[in-house]
C-alpha cells in the first residue's frame, strides 16, 4: 500500500458506515479524496475479508430502486475497535451491530448449507425510510427478514415488510427480535421471538430460528439437507467471533 496514513484515516470513516448505504462519490467529495482512492480502500477491506458490500435488490417495481450497496464489517467488535469505542455498547449501536452479525452468520451458513442463492436489502429510492433489512432469494422465492435488537415488539417495524409484499416472489415475511412473544400479524408477517439477541450469542439463535422454518407451505425447509461442495471462493466469514 502506497499511502498507509491515508488508509488509516479512512478506516474510522468506513466503520461509521457499518450497516449503512455507502456512496463512494459522496465520501470522496466530502473528504476531499479522489473517488478512485476511496474505491481502492473499500476493495482492500473486502480483499482482506474485513468487510463486504450488500447490494440493493433491483427488480422492476413502480418505483426506482436504490443502487448504492450497504457496507458491513464482518465482526461487530472490529467495528467498535476501529472507532475506538471499547466501552459498553450504546443503545443506538445495537441495531446495526446485531443486523451485521446476523448477516455475517447467514452468509457463512449459505456457503456450507446452500441456505439461499443470493442476499440483498430492499429500499425504494423514492420512499424515504422504507426498507427491509435482508431479502434472501432461493430460486424464484424471496424471504424478507427484519432483525431487531429491541425486546419490545413495535408495529412500526411492519412498514417495510408490508411494502415489500409487492415484490414478485416474496413468499414469507419475518421479523426476529429480542423479545419473548411469538405472533403472526393480520398481514401475515411472522414475528419470531429470540430472547437474548441484543448482542451476545443471540445472533446465533436468530440464525437457528430462521433456518428451522420453511419459506412457504409447499417449499422445502430453509436449511438444505444436502451439503454443497467446498466453495471456490476464498472470502469466508465463518470464523468471526460473537460480539461481546
Amino acid at each position: 500500500m502506497r499511502n498507509l496514513p491515508g488508509f488509516a484515516w479512512f478506516l474510522p470513516i468506513a466503520a461509521l458506515f457499518h450497516g449503512q448505504v455507502i456512496n463512494v462519490s459522496a465520501i470522496a467529495r466530502d473528504s476531499g479524496t479522489a473517488q478512485t482512492t476511496v474505491s481502492g480502500y473499500l476493495e482492500i477491506l473486502e480483499d482482506t475479508l474485513l468487510a463486504f458490500r450488500l447490494p440493493a435488490i433491483e427488480p422492476r417495481l413502480r418505483v426506482r430502486e436504490r443502487k448504492h450497496p450497504k457496507l458491513y464489517w464482518v465482526d461487530p467488535g472490529l467495528v467498535r475497535a476501529v472507532k475506538r469505542q471499547l466501552g459498553p455498547v450504546a443503545a443506538e449501536e445495537k441495531g446495526p451491530l446485531v443486523e451485521g452479525w446476523v448477516l455475517t452468520l447467514l452468509r457463512a451458513y449459505a456457503e456450507e448449507n446452500e441456505l439461499f442463492d443470493a442476499i440483498s436489502y430492499w429500499s425504494p429510492a423514492q420512499s424515504q425510510g422504507l426498507e427491509v433489512d435482508l431479502l434472501l432469494r432461493r430460486g424464484n422465492e424471496h424471504l424478507a427478514l427484519e432483525v431487531k435488537s429491541s425486546a419490545r415488539f413495535s408495529r412500526s417495524w411492519l412498514k417495510g415488510l408490508r411494502a415489500v409484499g409487492e415484490l414478485h416472489g416474496v413468499v414469507r415475511r419475518v421479523i426476529v427480535y429480542a423479545g419473548s412473544e411469538t405472533l403472526k400479524t393480520e398481514e401475515g408477517v411472522e414475528v419470531l421471538a429470540s430472547p437474548g439477541t441484543a448482542l451476545s450469542t443471540g445472533a446465533r439463535e436468530v440464525v437457528a430460528v430462521i433456518t428451522s422454518h420453511r419459506w412457504s407451505d409447499d417449499a422445502g425447509p430453509l436449511r438444505s439437507a444436502r451439503r454443497s461442495r467446498p466453495s471456490s471462493r476464498s472470502r469466508r466469514s465463518s470464523t468471526a467471533a460473537p460480539p461481546g
